[in-house]
């Protein structure tokens, strides 16, 4: 597929450049420039103000109700897709769609931790760790690990002579279980 073959080319070439594309100052700072460029046009952000409802009328978004109405031309949702379509109301969307929203399932999430050591130790500053998909019981048993050093990248997210690291793996879609949550994250810390 396409897309496979331009994950593995971007990823040599990641790889091959020591480049883990990790953004100065965190992943923090893609927020906050998002939140920069939106105050620099005249956006607002309401934090701690959960959206009950997006208000659609004659076709068109009007705002959402969010402890009050706020007016907008333009709503954007984080929520996912099946929520999005709940909260804005399942009639202001033709059958072909809601039929296309309805088919979809859940997909692999993902869970990291992130260590902050006090010492240089993870050297390369990117691995990956994939168990013989060809052993069924080892695939069961081990979880397929990436692992880059973002202070590599940007040194000013741990002191001279520290490391930030992150450690991720795929989880199973649906994953609600809490002790098998805990069972991959302890296979992640082992």
């Amino acid at each position: 597929a396409a897309s496979a073959g331009e994950f593995i080319l971007c990823f040599h070439g990641q790889t091959k450049e020591k480049n883990l594309c990790y953004p100065v100052g965190g992943m923090r700072a893609v927020p906050m420039a998002y939140l920069k460029a939106l105050e620099s046009l005249g956006g607002e952000v309401r934090y701690s103000t959960p959206v009950e409802r997006i208000v659609v009328d004659g076709g068109k978004v009007r705002g959402v109700e969010a402890g009050g109405f706020i007016p907008a031309e333009l709503v954007i949702s984080n929520n996912g897709v099946k929520e999005t379509v709940a909260m804005a109301g399942r009639h202001v969307f033709p059958d072909q769609y809601l039929a296309m929203v309805d088919s979809l399932r859940l997909s692999f999430g993902a869970v990291s931790v992130k260590y902050a050591l006090n010492a240089e130790v993870v050297k390369p500053h990117l691995f990956c760790y994939f168990p013989d998909f060809r052993d069924p019981e080892l695939v069961e048993r081990q979880a397929a690990i990436f692992v880059p050093v973002p202070s590599a990248a940007d040194p000013s997210l741990a002191p001279p002579g520290c490391q930030v690291v992150l450690a991720g793996s795929l989880a199973p879609p649906g994953l609600e279980d809490r002790d098998q949550v805990k069972a991959i994250c302890e296979e992640m810390l082992d």
